[in-house]
């Protein structure tokens, strides 16, 4: 691994990813192998958006005590490089918009930017966090758009 985390919870986190051989995991899954504290486990996975990601969540029912639990589906995002073609196929990008985030050598949105390698490709990790920010963004834009038209 080329990048050193804050958290020494994040190694161990990515490891046992790797361990167990997967991408995506429980929350409950995460915490019950570590045995550190839930909201530890919590705070550090949302705090590296790119490293980690919500994937979904699941909802269980117990039919004996009729309770119903939601758990978290947290997946690694794999540190390997990418190239234009994989990036607009990942995340749904047509050529023209990757256009106007990226240049011959970066690729930036606000603050965040990723060099392009010398092979051309870019980090994958570093284009997931960049958009992590950019679909934050979109989504509050069209939230506000929604409560001016409630207004």
């Amino acid at each position: 691994m080329g990048r050193k985390f804050k958290s020494p919870l994040v190694p161990k986190i990515i490891a046992l990813y790797e361990k167990l051989g997967t991408d995506e995991l429980k929350f409950g899954t995460i915490a019950d192998h570590l045995g550190d504290g839930a909201s530890a486990i919590a705070g550090v996975l949302s705090s590296y958006p790119s490293v980690f990601t919500k994937a979904g969540q699941i909802r269980t029912f117990d039919f004996v005590t009729s309770n119903s639990n939601k758990s978290t589906i947290w997946k690694l995002i794999p540190e390997h490089e990418v190239d234009d073609e994989q990036i607009m196929e990942l995340y749904g990008f047509s050529g023209e918009l990757l256009s106007e985030l990226c240049d011959n050598s970066e690729m930036k949105y606000k603050w965040i930017s990723a060099k392009r390698k010398e092979n051309g490709k870019f980090s994958r990790r570093e284009v997931h966090y960049i958009m992590h920010h950019f679909r934050k963004d979109k989504l509050s834009v069209n939230a506000s758009k929604a409560s001016l038209v409630r207004q």
